[in-house]
């Protein structure tokens, strides 16, 4: 089995345990906190089958995309490691014949200063703040399930109404 197949089966296994968790903490039953008459907050939407199907769609979506990311941005890692064993091996004379390291160095950034290397390095970039905004997405869907699991509405500060500071 390989490291991505591996990667994936062990991602697949903490989505499904997450979706569990998740939809056992939802379906629970949550009693709002006690709001004062007329302090100016809404009231918060009730916690339902379909609002626990919908946010359970969305955090399906955001583990698949963070798996992608992940995929994605290992690949670049892996196309940039291999273009840079590549140039060591072709310029490995040059290299074991430079007088030190500083001489070595230049000859490296001298053979990767070329457009594909400049591309990978891009695209491992791109594939990095991918995995980023996936990551922030989860990370915003495990707040909105903490927020519904005390019962308050997405606006309202975390340790409002709540007394277990």
């Amino acid at each position: 089995m390989t490291d991505l197949q591996k990667i994936r089966e062990r991602l697949h296994k903490e989505m499904e345990v997450l979706v569990d968790r998740t939809v056992d903490e939802l379906t629970e039953e949550t009693t709002p906190p006690a709001r004062v008459p007329g302090d100016g907050q809404e009231p918060h939407e009730p916690v339902t089958p379909q609002r626990v199907e919908a946010l359970l769609g969305e955090i399906f979506a955001a583990y698949s995309r963070l798996g992608a990311t992940k995929r994605k941005l290992s690949e670049a890692e892996g196309a940039v490691r291999n273009h840079e064993q590549r140039l060591r091996v072709e310029k490995r004379q040059l290299l074991t014949n430079a007088k030190n390291e500083r001489v070595a160095g230049l000859v490296m950034d001298e053979a990767l200063a070329t457009d594909p290397y400049r591309k990978l390095l891009k695209n491992k970039e791109s594939a990095e703040l991918d995995h980023f905004e996936a990551r922030a997405e989860v990370d915003r869907l495990q707040l909105s399930v903490k927020l519904l699991r005390v019962g308050m509405a997405p606006g309202v500060a975390p340790d409002e109404g709540r007394d277990d500071r």
